[in-house]
């Protein structure tokens, strides 16, 4: 007889008992089939003296075998199991320090962060600290409107009229003139900023006090550093007029004087008593007697240039090239009154400007970081004195 013994999948004491008595249940049968076969088989005195003989008291042997076997299994499964109890192991848990709640059921975890945000190791944040706008960079002026594209290209042809006039048209060909003029400007601009030996002597006369503020400072910030910049401007600068400002009143306007905004493009400085509301006539007396005690312009251009801003370390390694393809730039001219003399001539007998246009603004930097001008603030424009 063949048995098949299966492996419990539990070891508790409750499975190996059931195992135990259902290999116990064959085992009795056995034994009481062997017992019934003992009672019939045949003596050794039977009448077939040919009969193979037995030995003596083989079936009683087999018979107390399997009751023995029986007896056993069921004392084993009557015992309880001697499998080890597990080990109560500590309550790590009750150990731990509690953790604050977090809203929303988010767990709160700390990370360093990368070194774009380490002003130190950064190169993006050496270069956020130079007062240069990067192509990737985004506009400091806010994204024009289709209305307030049309009121600037209506104040433009309005501005460039009121220019010719002031320049003396057309012993001054405006803008035709003025955009030649300013191609060395652009040009001794970023020479300027790009010599190793730059200072407030060399960048004077090419811009105003205000942008002299910004650039210097980080120039002598990233030479300590033994860091510096680089401007390299590949063929001609062209440049287009995009809009103008004019300026009317005595410079620098008495503690008395107020500011008047005309449109968008017009400021008179005014006696503060002309200040009030007046007639249409009066205005237009207001603003030939704010001519007469002169005025200075700003004009705004785009200069289409292949331009590419380098920024070198003490090893004269680049860490950054970034290249741009136009730049805006504010030029602004000196206080002049209509009776000053603003035009010379050089040795071929053409007409040309006492002065030099100055650098007043780029990509709108002081446009964007400081308020409007007030009467009690005094702008660097060159003196009458041509």
């Amino acid at each position: 007889m063949l048995l098949r013994i299966t492996r419990p999948l539990r070891s508790t004491h409750a499975s190996q008992s059931e195992w135990v008595r259902r290999i116990a249940a064959p085992v009795s049968r056995l034994s009481s089939t062997t017992s019934a076969l003992s009672s019939k088989a045949p003596s050794a005195s039977s009448a077939d003296g040919d009969a193979e003989p037995q030995p003596a008291n083989s079936s009683a042997s087999a018979s107390a075998f399997a009751s023995a076997s029986a007896a056993q299994l069921e004392s084993f499964a009557s015992q309880p199991s001697e499998r080890p109890e597990p080990s109560p192991q500590p309550d790590v848990a009750a150990a731990r320090p509690a953790k604050p709640a977090t809203p929303f059921g988010f767990s709160s975890f700390t990370f360093p962060l990368p070194s774009l945000f380490n002003k130190e190791k950064s190169v993006q944040a050496q270069v956020m600290d130079y007062p240069w706008l990067l192509s990737t960079a985004p506009p400091r002026q806010e994204s024009p409107t289709v209305w307030s594209v049309l009121k600037e290209k209506h104040f433009l042809a309005l501005g460039i009229e009121r220019a010719k006039k002031h320049l003396h048209y057309p012993a001054y060909d405006f803008p035709m003139i003025f955009t030649e003029d300013i191609e060395p400007v652009v040009t001794n601009l970023f020479a300027t900023l790009s010599d190793r030996n730059c200072s407030e002597e060399t960048l004077q006369p090419v811009m105003i006090r205000a942008l002299v503020d910004r650039f210097l400072p980080a120039y002598r910030a990233m030479q300590e550093k033994g860091q510096r910049v680089e401007f390299v401007l590949c063929g001609k600068p062209v440049a287009s007029v995009t809009g103008l400002h004019f300026t009317y009143g005595p410079y620098p306007a008495p503690p008395d004087y107020v500011t008047q905004h005309w449109w968008n493009f017009l400021t008179l400085m005014v006696p503060e008593e002309d200040g009030l509301y007046q007639s249409h006539s009066q205005y237009k007396a207001l603003m030939q007697r704010a001519m007469d005690d002169g005025v200075y312009m700003k004009i705004n251009c785009r200069v289409k240039c292949d331009l590419e801003f380098i920024l070198w370390d003490k090893n004269d390694i680049p860490l950054v090239r970034d290249r741009r393809q136009r730049v805006d730039i504010q030029f602004i001219s000196p206080h002049f009154t209509p009776w000053d003399e603003i035009f010379d001539t050089d040795d071929a007998g053409k007409w040309h400007l006492k002065w030099a246009w100055r650098v007043s603004d780029i990509d709108d930097m002081i446009k964007a970081q400081q308020p409007p001008v007030s009467t009690n603030i005094q702008i660097d424009w060159r003196s009458r004195q041509f």
